[in-house]
């Protein structure tokens, strides 16, 4: 019984330190700032709902980089991965290029497949930037809102 106790009590001293299944959210800067430009990062959040209907599609995250001058992005900039984090709950995914909507003076991505949060819902969107050989960067954007679209 000495040794039931001695268990129950190691692990509810443990339950605190126990892991959770949500991927941690890197530190994010809140401006991007390459070769002496501003880059805008310029998340979006939606839920498709076809025909009407109550059940949507999984979360999508758009990501746009524009500069802010308005001109030609630095060359090899690329987001790469998103973290969309609303209260406890996280959505890690990487992204993929959106190539139709990529120009010299911005570029798009996207990732399909998320949680089937609320439209309404407000979520921290975390966007890690790459330059090709110049490294790297987080950027936070906080507050954005899931939209929910009827149509395409």
């Amino acid at each position: 019984m000495k040794h039931l106790l001695s268990i129950m009590l190691l692990c509810a001293a443990l339950l605190p330190c126990t892991c959770h299944n949500n991927p941690p959210v890197p530190q994010g800067q809140p401006d991007l700032v390459v070769d002496g430009r501003r880059i805008l990062v310029e998340p979006g959040l939606s839920r498709f709902y076809p025909d009407g209907s109550p059940v949507g599609e999984p979360l999508l995250v758009y990501i746009r980089l524009t500069a802010s001058d308005s001109g030609p992005l630095p060359v090899g900039l690329a987001a790469t991965q998103a973290w969309v984090a609303s209260d406890e709950d996280v959505w890690e995914t990487g992204l993929t290029e959106h190539t139709a909507k990529k120009t010299d003076y911005h570029s798009a991505y996207y990732a399909e497949g998320g949680p089937g949060w609320t439209p309404g819902l407000t979520a921290d969107v975390t966007v890690r930037i790459i330059q090709s050989g110049d490294g790297s960067w987080d950027i936070l954007v906080r507050d954005c809102v899931v939209n929910a679209i009827q149509q395409y």
